[in-house]
């Protein structure tokens, strides 16, 4: 009797160790793959986020050189060739390079200001991304119970 149930005990034993041992190789792959899917994610937000800059770029200086193409065109209509040189020489006053090193300056500033939203957004993601990582795993703990 003490055998048969020997027997039972060990052959329980094992099944249970095989068990487990597939529920370890399952959470790994898991975790593997949340992995995976994290830094895929993080990729996809960087390419993402860099084409949006390099899009708010792009549509700043466009809109720089369209404003300084129409001030040009409002210019050549208003004045002669004569009058223009002379317009000219007085930009390169200081003044004049004041004042566009301030509206350079105020273009950087707008700039800085969608860089920040714009990580901000990043990092809001980070956060939503983590969370519904914790959330994945908190689900196959209970799964696993």
């Amino acid at each position: 009797m003490k055998e048969i149930y020997d027997k039972g005990f060990s052959s329980m034993e094992r099944s249970h160790q095989r068990v487990l041992m597939q529920m370890r190789k399952a959470h790994k792959q898991e975790l593997e793959s949340l992995r995976q899917e994290k830094e895929q994610l993080l990729a996809e937000e960087t390419r993402a986020t860099q084409a949006a800059l390099d899009a708010m770029r792009k549509a700043q200086e466009e809109e720089l050189r369209r404003e300084r193409d129409k001030f040009l065109g409002i210019i050549a209509k208003t004045y002669s060739q004569t009058e223009l040189e002379a317009l000219q020489t007085q930009h390169e006053s200081v003044e004049d390079m004041e004042l566009l090193q301030w509206e350079m300056k105020q273009l950087m500033e707008q700039y800085s200001l969608r860089c920040l939203e714009n990580a901000a957004l990043h990092q809001r993601m980070e956060h939503q991304t983590s969370a519904l990582q914790q959330s994945r795993s908190h689900s196959h703990t209970l799964k696993d119970k």
